[in-house]
């Protein structure tokens, strides 16, 4: 064949190629489209979404209303409760204190907390703070404890029951990361919610992100009603108070702040050349501790090879890469953070209604596959 023709031939593949598709590395054209139909087919009020490639944000925008029935638009500012994200930040606050040489992964819980005591003595010598962040304490129906605060939760634990799933099963989740936050506060000496702002939310600039409902109401009128279905009706709902458990659950922010965390992890702990969190501290939170049962595979990655917890985040596989993540649940909203560090590839999806991950994971892997894309010879 003609080397002229042969070159026209490939302009005309190459010119059909960039009409059906963005190119490889990039969210497609019909992105935004793509969302909007999947936000009428899980009936979703309102969406944020948030992308970082190569400590970037190469995306960020709402779509859909705070409220179903107003006006009022969701945009990347938009504040959300984010739940059980608040666990990948209560880890990473333990990491930055085994990094000060204040704690090790391994130390018992008794070695700082005084009085600590379960029902079973074994339990009650070797329970680890490696233990707490894996969420395998053992410790049955943990999160429905009543207390005025982090410190009057520690005498109810002699009386609660322990499973016979000591570091193989995970349990009271909640009452898992409320005690890492009580650890902290005994050992940098002040309330969590003041740690927490003065070593990660000031020095990432995360001017948007609360630890309680109040803060966040108070900063501004941008803010996402949350829904539930009832009834097969979408209805309104108030704001979760999750009190004594902030450290497990109490996040209000939203995806233009949630794409700082994502940058900061992705650049392996380091904000503008200081770095907060080692390297290899970061290669601990993310290393599996426990294999999880279906359900939060069939939640989070319905295909993986395995599923896996590491110390704050799921971790599992897609398409041959690995991916950190974590769901946020309150009653009416669902967050989801999701990060492939080896690609340089991470995500924040927000919605106002209740535990919608189904849209949510769908979209993820969407933004997955544009940038794991690769070019066709």
């Amino acid at each position: 064949m003609h080397v002229k023709n042969i070159v026209l031939i490939l302009m005309g593949l190459c010119l059909s190629a960039s009409c059906n598709s963005s190119t490889p590395g990039a969210l497609p054209d019909d992105f935004d489209e793509y969302i909007r139909g999947m936000m009428e087919e899980h009936k979703l009020p309102g969406l944020a979404v948030a992308v970082v490639r190569d400590d970037a944000v190469v995306y960020s925008r709402g779509f859909g209303v705070r409220k179903l029935g107003e006006s009022d638009p969701v945009n990347e500012h938009t504040l959300f409760q984010a739940a059980s994200i608040t666990k990948t930040f209560t880890a990473a606050l333990m990491g930055m204190l085994k990094d000060q040489g204040k704690i090790a992964w391994d130390d018992p819980v008794n070695k700082y907390i005084g009085d600590f005591r379960l029902m079973d003595d074994f339990v009650t010598d070797k329970l680890t703070i490696r233990d707490v962040l894996a969420m395998r304490t053992g410790i049955v129906d943990g999160d429905g404890l009543k207390a005025r605060d982090k410190k009057e939760l520690i005498p109810l634990l002699s009386s609660r029951p322990l499973s016979d799933a000591f570091r193989i099963e995970q349990t009271s989740w909640n009452l898992s990361y409320t005690l890492a936050g009580y650890l902290e506060e005994i050992i940098y000496g002040g309330p969590w919610e003041e740690i927490i702002r003065d070593m990660i939310f000031v020095p990432l600039g995360l001017t948007e992100t609360f630890t309680d409902n109040d803060s966040g109401l108070r900063s501004t009128e941008n803010i996402a009603t949350p829904h539930l279905v009832r009834n097969r009706e979408i209805v309104s709902a108030d704001w979760a108070d999750f009190g004594v458990y902030a450290p497990a659950d109490c996040l209000v922010t939203n995806v233009s702040d949630l794409s700082k965390w994502l940058r900061f992890l992705l650049n392996r702990g380091t904000i503008e050349n200081n770095s907060l969190l080692e390297s290899k501290t970061l290669d601990e939170l993310w290393r599996p501790q426990m294999i999880v049962g279906e359900f939060f595979e069939n939640i989070f990655n319905p295909g993986t090879n395995f599923m896996t917890f590491g110390l704050g985040w799921f971790v599992s596989d897609y398409r041959g890469f690995k991916v950190m993540e974590m769901g946020g649940s309150a009653p009416g909203t669902s967050t989801l953070l999701a990060l492939i560090p080896s690609k340089g590839i991470g995500l924040a999806i927000q919605t106002n209604l209740n535990f919608a991950f189904d849209a949510l994971v769908g979209m993820k892997f969407r933004i997955f596959d544009s940038f794991l894309r690769k070019v066709s010879h």
